[in-house]
């Protein structure tokens, strides 16, 4: 007999010709479908019939998730050249990023100084000695790398200039795009400040020590690079209603300097200002990531941790609301 599967796995059994079953094509009946099965006449054609369906539905499942890895592993793809294309700029340009290299030499060299000339009189300054203090100030210029270490900045340039049209074109997200270029930036910037930190402490003999609770500080900077990746996100969307976008930024940056810990530990602060800096979102960029390598760990860690993925999530918030306005907003002529 002949069978007629609810899914079209073989047209020709569709059709009503069945050479597989060696009956002609004229005399092959139909039959109807029921309760969604293949309608058989006979024991053995029902086995094979209802292997087939089973085998057509697994492997339609499979063929899903095969189809679903593959664009996984292309989207991959592309963002990985965009990982590579971020490095080769740098290369291109490499006076550029050596000279900003060693502005940033400059500035730790300045600063790990400074501390270590406060120790030759002292001993101690509050809760800290030479070697933490000097091992917080290292630290926290590693940290400040990788979560100054941006990209984003041009994408004001793209907006005065046009050129942002060519991500609203293209199959690509945005924020991916720049993350993976920010990605590339702190990669390549990470490798030069850790050979900057070994050329200091061969130079001056001083010890530090050597980073602990690697796991828990690394989540806390996580959230910080993510702060400050927003931050620096908002700051550039400013241009979709202006052409002066390097002011904020600037204040930005000098505000970072003085109130994340840049400079010295945010607890050497008066205990009113220092709790009061908690409940903003500066602190959890430079301070507490550097805390925490430095093997200091509050008893209230569960709660700035909440503080600082609040302040992750309201910053997420209020950059896409600036994209979907500035979107709305934006208009250029001339390309």
């Amino acid at each position: 007999m002949c069978l007629r599967p609810t899914l079209n796995f073989f047209p020709q059994i569709e059709t009503g010709r069945c050479p597989s079953l060696g009956l002609p094509a004229k005399s092959t009946p139909h039959f109807p479908i029921e309760s969604g099965l293949p309608y058989v006449c006979d024991s053995v054609e029902k086995k094979f019939s209802i292997c087939f369906l089973w085998f057509g539905r697994i492997n339609s499942k499979y063929t899903k998730r095969i189809n679903d890895l593959s664009s996984i592993i292309i989207s991959m793809r592309k963002y990985f050249r965009v990982f590579v294309i971020t490095l080769k700029q740098y290369f291109v340009y490499r006076l550029s990023f050596v000279l900003w290299r060693f502005r940033m030499f400059i500035n730790l060299f300045i600063v790990f100084f400074l501390w270590n000339a406060v120790f030759l009189k002292n001993q101690h300054i509050s809760y800290y000695n030479r070697t933490a203090l000097l091992s917080y100030i290292l630290f926290v210029n590693v940290i400040s790398t990788l979560v100054l270490g941006t990209r984003t900045s041009d994408v004001a340039t793209q907006i005065n200039d046009g050129t942002i049209m060519n991500y609203l074109v293209k199959p690509i997200k945005l924020f991916r795009h720049l993350a993976v270029e920010d990605i590339a930036d702190k990669f390549l910037n990470l490798g030069f400040v850790i050979f900057e930190v070994v050329l200091i402490l061969r130079f001056t003999g001083s010890a530090i020590f050597f980073p602990r609770n690697i796991l828990l500080g690394g989540i806390f900077l996580l959230n910080g690079v993510c702060i400050s990746f927003f931050i620096n996100l908002m700051l550039s969307f400013i241009a979709f209603w202006t052409t002066e976008t390097w002011g904020p930024r600037f204040l930005y940056l000098m505000l970072v300097g003085f109130v994340a810990g840049s400079f010295f530990p945010l607890d050497l602060l008066p205990k009113p200002l220092y709790q009061l800096l908690l409940f903003s979102p500066f602190p959890y960029l430079f301070y507490f990531p550097a805390k925490i390598f430095l093997g200091t760990v509050d008893k209230q860690l569960t709660i700035y941790y909440v503080i600082s993925l609040s302040w992750v999530l309201i910053f997420w918030r209020l950059t896409s609301l600036m994209w979907a306005k500035g979107n709305k907003s934006f208009s250029f002529w001339g390309r």
